[in-house]
């Protein structure tokens, strides 16, 4: 399928997050991993973002923009070459930078014969570089194979001579774990010794070599070694307590555990453990151990000069989440730890200093000491919700100099924006967005933009006429961001209340007032709303206010009404409710006299704003099959023409066709479909060449001037299409755009004779495109 030339999309701010102009703070989107490059750039693994190159001089590549998994976990050097990289993903993804071509880093490859097809997640790689062998720890066991050679490099004329031979495949085998039936994962993994001659990436005696790896929500660590057979067998490590006695129960109370060796003393390892018994996943104990992780003895918790200890300042989370150590690769006694705070120990653990939380951002997922080898200056670079920082140890051990370094993040547009479809299915395409959010745009100022985004809260800025940084208006999770036509920003924050705010034109926020409720009264305003601002308000109370916006909270319709001189001058009113059982999940309305509300059971009703009822309007789905039975999937946006003319979409629409004149088994199938509205009901649209996938977004594109009058575009999770005859034939509209950008929001703004289109992203920030 050909995109339509008229959308050329491009990256609408190159830049992050400014948090502190002072002190060239910067945050950005989600990193999971890095490595120092011998050239001095930097490769960072974003969570939803790809793989990237940060250069000494901040500038930044994406490398990825071709991958259609951009979802990472983790990264390794390969044991050819300094660009010979692996990353880790989601759905068991590894890729390899190709030394046969001659920029390896712009040349990513899945490797030949790839993990089983129920390894899982990705999430952290180790490599015997000597005995060329790669170890995965992954969402559903330990995989292990060597790496078969690479092929050579071009020189810098190119390659000449004979071509080069097919490299042979990957061949992997997955570990066995003594003593247990059942299938588990595992969370990290590190390379260890029985003996403490060599340094790590020295060893190639499997004799001598220890596997060592923290389980993944079941707890435990374990160590294995090859056998002269060629299998890795682990077995449960054991704890004891300083006086030598057995402690190794302590690990039926763990939950996941992150686990790392040290490079000059590779007998040392730490492992860092989430407690069993606390959803949220608390530090339950941190081990040592000084025989390859065979045997591990318990670490201390206090905190000097705190008045809490380790494990009560960690914060929570280690489950799934935070959780991560490191050692430093030329001191077995520094070691630093990450949870939703980050921790030093100068002692192997005996006590702990807690780096200032200020000074970074939490949720900490990704921390690597550099230089490898011994060397004058040490620094710990540490992946967060916040990207990327770099702690000079130096400078914050002898506190001179600024220890703390975020400026990266300053051209690392991996910002995660929010999206009103939040979850999808584990068998569905795509990644979940994890909280309801969506971006704004304003049609009073070109250029203003605003975005709920995951853990740096509500975004703005301004693009014209010069681009301006993000800035975070609010902290904690974005939510649910609108402009009215008289330019007032709404927004709040997962769960919070509405509040309204002026943008001044040099980007700061003023006049954040939370919008109370005066009908029915609740003075603290309505929490976790989704909502939508009326695209041409007319509709006027009684008392002569305008309605201005919607939102809605559970089974509860409200309407944004603003008066001249009123005080409040925003507030909320009941406008109707829908049915027990059933919640808002999108609203639309034109002029403001009709609300149209979809809920998460596929129902969508008409709701007068003067009469304060409601109309059901039947949606009506196409049957697969005779007999087949339909449910409805949730309606997560509505957009609107007029008052007679709108769209929505409905994800995940499920239908079980029974057996065939008796025959074989019922079969189930899940739909997404575009609605539009005829007359009183909605039906499904011919859909000639839609993909057929769960949709993020959609949006009306209403310039009767331009190139694309009556354009209607939806979002999938790596796509943008477009239909100019309401709903019947689609063509793709992603020229342009990274391969999976992971769509999230579209919204157009005609403002000071400019006509965009927008497009938010979960990895990739915020794309543009013009309508002429």
């Amino acid at each position: 399928m050909a995109d339509d030339p008229r959308f050329q999309w491009r990256l609408a701010n190159p830049m992050g997050i400014l948090v502190n102009e002072k002190t060239d703070a910067w945050y950005s989107g989600h990193a999971n991993d890095m490595l120092e490059m011998a050239s001095g750039a930097l490769l960072v693994a974003t969570h939803t973002g790809g793989v990237w190159t940060v250069n000494p001089g901040n500038t930044s590549l994406c490398l990825s923009d071709s991958w259609s998994n951009p979802n990472l976990f983790c990264l390794a050097k390969g044991p050819d070459d300094d660009q010979h990289i692996f990353s880790g993903g989601t759905g068991g993804s590894i890729r390899e930078t190709d030394l046969g071509e001659s920029l390896p880093l712009l040349s990513w490859k899945e490797i030949d014969h790839p993990l089983p097809a129920d390894a899982g997640d990705v999430h952290c790689i180790a490599i015997v570089p000597r005995l060329r062998r790669i170890v995965a720890a992954c969402e559903n066991g330990l995989f292990w194979s060597s790496i078969p050679p690479t092929n050579p490099r071009p020189g810098c004329l190119g390659f000449i001579g004979p071509k080069n031979p097919p490299r042979p495949p990957y061949d992997w085998k997955k570990a066995t774990v003594e003593g247990e039936t059942a299938t588990f994962g595992f969370w990290k993994v590190a390379i260890g010794a029985t003996k403490n001659n060599q340094l790590r990436s020295e060893l190639e005696d499997h004799r001598l070599i220890t596997i060592v790896a923290g389980a993944y929500l079941t707890g435990g660590v374990y160590t294995g070694q090859w056998d002269n057979a060629g299998g890795l067998v682990l077995r449960r490590a054991k704890i004891h307590n300083d006086d030598g006695s057995d402690a190794s129960g302590l690990f039926f109370l763990t939950s996941t555990c992150s686990v790392s060796s040290c490079e000059v003393k590779p007998t040392v390892l730490y492992a860092a453990c989430a407690a069993k018994s606390v959803q949220m996943g608390q530090l339950f104990r941190v081990l040592r151990s000084t025989d390859g992780g065979r045997s591990w003895g318990i670490c201390g918790w206090d905190v000097p000069n705190a008045q809490d200890d380790l494990l009560s300042l960690a914060g929570d989370q280690g489950a799934d989440w935070n959780n991560v150590i490191a050692v430093s690769p030329t001191n077995p006694d520094l070691v630093a730890l990450g949870w939703i705070s980050l921790f030093i120990t100068l002692d192997s653990g005996k006590t702990w200093r807690l780096v200032d939380p200020g000074s970074y951002h939490s949720d900490l997922h990704g921390l690597r000491f550099y230089p490898e080898t011994a060397g004058d200056i040490h620094n710990l670079y540490v992946c967060s919700d916040g990207g990327l920082m770099r702690l000079g140890m130096d400078d914050y051990l002898n506190t001179t100099g600024t220890p703390f370094q975020t400026n990266y993040n300053s051209v690392l547009p991996t910002i995660q924006c929010y999206s009103n479809q939040v979850f999808a299915p584990k068998q569905a395409p795509g990644i979940g967005r994890m909280f309801y959010g969506s971006m704004g745009v304003s049609n009073t100022t070109a250029g203003s933009i605003a975005t709920g985004v995951q853990d740096n809260g509500n975004l703005h800025c301004f693009l014209f006429p010069t681009i301006t940084p993000w800035k975070d208006m609010d902290g904690g999770d974005g939510g649910w961001m609108a402009f009215t036509t008289d330019g007032t920003l709404l927004h709040n924050t997962m769960g919070g209340p509405v509040a309204a705010r002026s943008v001044a034109p040099g980007g700061g926020f003023a006049d954040n007032v939370i919008i109370p409720v005066v009908d029915p009264p609740a003075p603290d305003g309505i929490s976790g709303p989704v909502g939508e601002p009326v695209k041409k308000p007319s509709f006027k109370n009684e008392q002569g206010q305008l309605l201005m916006a919607l939102a809605g909270s559970k089974a509860f319709v409200y309407g944004l009404f603003v008066g001249d001189f009123d005080h409040p001058r925003y507030h909320w009113d009941l406008l109707a409710t829908v049915p027990d059982g059933e919640e808002v999940t999108s609203l639309a309305s034109f002029t403001g006299g009709t609300v149209f509300a979809g809920t998460n059971k596929g129902k969508i009703y008409a709701i007068d704003s003067r009469k304060k009822t409601r109309l059901e309007l039947p949606v009506v789905l196409p049957s697969p099959a005779p007999g087949a039975t339909v449910t409805a999937g949730g309606i997560t946006r509505i957009v609107v023409r007029n008052d007679h003319e709108a769209f929505a979409i409905m994800n995940f629409v499920s239908a079980k066709i029974p057996k065939t004149f008796g025959i074989g088994t019922p079969t189930s199938l899940t739909s997404f479909y575009v609605l539009r509205l005829e007359t009183l009901h909605w039906v499904v649209p011919s859909l000639m060449g839609f993909p057929g996938e769960e949709m993020f977004a959609i949006e009306l594109v209403d310039h009767p001037h331009s190139e694309t009058p009556n354009a209607l575009l939806v979002a999938t999770d790596d796509r943008v299409y477009v239909s100019n005859d309401n709903g019947d034939h689609w063509q793709r509209a992603s020229l342009n755009l990274p391969r999976n950008p992971h769509c999230a929001d579209l919204r157009y703004e005609t403002a000071e004779g400019r006509t965009i289109l927008y497009l938010s992203t979960y990895g990739r920030s915020v794309w543009m495109t013009d309508i002429r």
